[in-house]
């Protein structure tokens, strides 16, 4: 049996989670048997972080004017 997925993910754009608050951008996609989960990559305290977070969590950010570039987002 096939399976299509589509996702509502923008790669590049930055997303919030609605339970931590956390912010970032956007990097992969994966599709599990019952759900669709987002990284985000962002910075605490200058240290680069990257988690994954279900989708269905996630909003478009307000302060959606970053920038990527070489050495991470900003």
């Amino acid at each position: 049996m096939r399976v299509q997925h589509v996702t509502v993910i923008e790669f590049g754009e930055k997303y919030r989670d609605e339970y931590t608050n956390i912010e970032g951008v956007a990097t992969a996609v994966m599709f599990t048997l019952h759900t669709e989960r987002a990284k985000l990559e962002y910075t605490i305290n200058s240290e680069f972080k990257e988690t994954w977070f279900d989708s269905d969590r996630l909003v478009p950010s307000p302060s959606a004017n970053h920038q990527v570039g070489l050495g991470g987002y900003t």
